[in-house]
């Protein structure tokens, strides 16, 4: 099982992206993955526009 957490600056351009390159990473087009969204107005670094935590258990 995967899990992963997305904090972003900005949530409809993370939702507008984050099917594509989620089927893209998990090279399926159903990638069964537990996501949540968090949308934040800063993060460590100024430039960052997405930080993500992930955790997988086999």
């Amino acid at each position: 099982m995967v899990e992963e957490v997305l904090y972003v600056l900005d949530i409809p351009a993370a939702f507008a992206a984050a099917g594509k390159v989620r089927k893209e990473a998990y090279g399926r087009p159903d990638p069964q993955v537990a996501s949540t969204l968090v949308g934040t107005t800063g993060l460590a670094f100024p430039e960052q526009l997405v930080e993500i935590k992930f955790i997988a258990r086999v």
